[in-house]
């Protein structure tokens, strides 16, 4: 799941605005816990398919999801919110 969100937050945040598509926003929204408001890795088709292509890359070490007290996960949300304010500024000044 992060995998297609940093791009879309560093590269945005950056300038390039052809990483904000409505598309991608809504992708993003749709992923969100309704009740918590969070992001978890529960029901996501892109990471089934992304975990079958990471087989053929080199392997490095990835830093530790930290996981709260419920099913939120710490540097995922972090980034779905940077990638959101990324679009909510897109939006209001670009």
């Amino acid at each position: 799941m992060t995998n297609h969100w940093t791009p879309v937050m560093l590269c945005g945040l950056c300038g390039y605005s052809d990483f904000y598509k409505l598309e991608w926003m809504n992708k993003i929204i749709s992923w969100q816990d309704p009740i918590l408001g969070c992001f978890s890795d529960a029901g996501h088709e892109l990471d089934s398919e992304n975990a079958a292509n990471e087989n053929h890359f080199p392997k490095r070490v990835k830093r530790r999801e930290r996981m709260f007290l419920d099913v939120c996960l710490s540097h995922k949300t972090a980034v779905a919110v940077g990638a959101l304010g990324g679009f909510l500024y897109s939006f209001t000044f670009m």
